[in-house]
């Protein structure tokens, strides 16, 4: 049996409980990964990194921990960024920054470097959320 994703599944809401997979990040061809509303708990895997064509992640309204990974800067062509209503901790990365096409960040609960997060982050989008 072979398993295929659309570029674009939709699986919102869904109720999905358990960690984000770390396979995702072998589905070269997602453009969009919305994940929001459901129940997944844990850190966001590194292997976000690998999917080099995501245009948009919303992992939103989750029990997401940690932080972002670092390896969501080879995301190259992100443009939304949708972190609310999760658990995750620290500051917000100032490498969010290296992700020129970012527009619309929607960071969440992140503290600490506030003024200067938004100043490294300086994409002129929608920074604190943004039409879905």
């Amino acid at each position: 049996m072979r398993l295929t994703l659309s570029t674009k599944p939709d699986t919102r809401s869904h109720q999905i409980d358990g960690v984000l997979p770390a396979w995702l990040g072998n589905v070269s061809s997602l453009t969009v990964l919305d994940v929001s509303g459901n129940m997944f708990s844990g850190e966001i895997p590194g292997q976000i990194g690998n999917l080099v064509r995501l245009e948009e992640f919303r992992p939103a309204n989750n029990s997401l921990t940690g932080s972002v990974p670092v390896e969501i800067r080879n995301c190259k062509v992100l443009r939304v960024l949708d972190l609310e209503g999760n658990r995750l901790s620290g500051q917000l990365p100032l490498f969010l920054g290296d992700l020129r096409g970012l527009t619309d960040l929607s960071p969440g609960g992140f503290w600490g470097n506030g003024e200067e997060a938004r100043e490294a982050i300086n994409f002129g989008g929608d920074f604190g959320g943004g039409d879905r």
